[in-house]
């Protein structure tokens, strides 16, 4: 293999010793050959990194690099990134698979179209839990809303609002082949969060002047019930609720250069409701699925004081009501799990939202400079 070869795949490794074999073979076995493999181990407890070293540690192909602490999928594809030696990049999650021409369709239309991005407009999803034999009952093909071939319109606003805000294209980092360059120039890496790929997708759709659609259906996405977006507690409240704000700071600044379109504020504010709708489906089964004895409501209720305690006056500002924690209140009371107007101190941090703040552009400031 070159030193510098045509595209890097970067596959970050995390409790998937039944399905990584299945991945990484995948990849290897791609019509198009000129290519590298970055498994990151973000430090996982299982077999999986014993596996890949066992079955990949001699093929020339394949590089491996180790995380000593688990930092998420984010990081992981973020230290991939940073050592990748490719002219392209693209992303496998280690529970997933690759059609075998999918590397030769997008290279192709990428050099074809001198695309910076290369979007492919399908996928398939796998609805089972063991890793093989695939049954074909299980595998559905699902496209976009989206789904023609070609550039998309070079105007920014409303390719945000139409593939991005209205969903016509998903946002998922495996769909998207990437040029490094163009990554690298724009500072283009994933956040430390739930839902990492909404930002990035952002930030794709923001940045890129040539963003290519192709219509194929090239990657397996497997829907199984052990993955990290559907294995919830009471744990991973509190960072579901800081990947909100996260997020919301970094969309927020794209948002804010946006200056060439009539009534921007409330454009703005509305682009961001949605971006929060979205951010609160991908979060809220952290609530459906908590075990609500007395002493955990104490703690989830202890740790919301202490967030909006901190946090109020950036929340305001960016979507100027308390629907935010509003929503999550009523469907907490909705499943009777709680409630939490009775709790005076939770009724003061609600009542935050109501009133203005005098440390507004501060606060504000502070928080973005971070």
């Amino acid at each position: 293999m070159a030193n510098n070869p045509s595209v890097s795949v970067i596959v970050p490794v995390y409790n998937v010793e039944q399905y990584i074999k299945i991945c990484v073979d995948s990849i290897l076995n791609q019509t198009f050959q000129d290519f590298e493999i970055i498994l990151v181990d973000d430090a996982t407890p299982d077999n999986s990194f014993k596996i890949c070293q066992k079955l990949y540690g001699q093929n020339k192909k394949v590089r491996m690099i180790r995380h000593k602490k688990n930092f998420g999928i984010g990081p992981a594809r973020n230290i991939g990134l940073k050592n990748a030696r490719g002219k392209y990049i693209y992303f496998v999650d280690s529970d997933d698979f690759i059609l075998s021409e999918a590397l030769e369709k997008f290279y192709n239309a990428a050099e074809k179209n001198n695309a910076q991005v290369v979007h492919a407009a399908g996928r398939y999803e796998l609805l089972q839990d063991e890793p093989e034999p695939i049954r074909q009952e299980n595998l559905k093909l699902e496209w976009d809303k989206y789904n023609q071939e070609g550039f998309l319109p070079a105007n920014v606003p409303y390719r945000l609002e139409r593939f991005w805000k209205n969903y016509e294209l998903w946002s998922m980092a495996w769909l998207c082949f990437c040029r490094r360059d163009f990554l690298q120039k724009n500072h283009i890496e994933f956040l430390p969060i739930i839902s990492e790929d909404e930002p990035f997708s952002f930030a794709l759709y923001y940045l890129a002047e040539r963003y290519y659609v192709i219509h194929e259906g090239l990657y397996v996405y497997r829907k199984r019930t052990g993955s990290i977006m559907r294995t919830f507690d009471n744990d991973k409240l509190s960072t579901a609720i800081n990947s909100s704000i996260v997020s919301s700071v970094y969309i927020k600044k794209f948002l804010d250069k946006i200056n060439r379109i009539e009534n921007q504020e409330a454009w703005c504010e509305n682009f961001m409701n949605e971006f929060f709708t979205r951010l609160y489906n991908h979060t809220h089964p952290c609530y459906e699925n908590l075990d609500m004895t007395l002493e955990k409501k104490s703690v989830v209720k202890k740790m919301l004081t202490s967030f909006f305690g901190e946090r109020e006056a950036f929340v305001r500002f960016l979507f100027n009501n308390f629907h935010w924690y509003h929503r999550r209140v009523e469907i907490l009371e909705q499943q009777s799990k709680f409630i939490f107007y009775q709790n005076q101190q939770l009724q003061n941090a609600m009542a935050i939202f109501l009133c203005e703040q005098p440390a507004l552009l501060e606060i504000m400031k502070a928080i973005r400079d971070r």
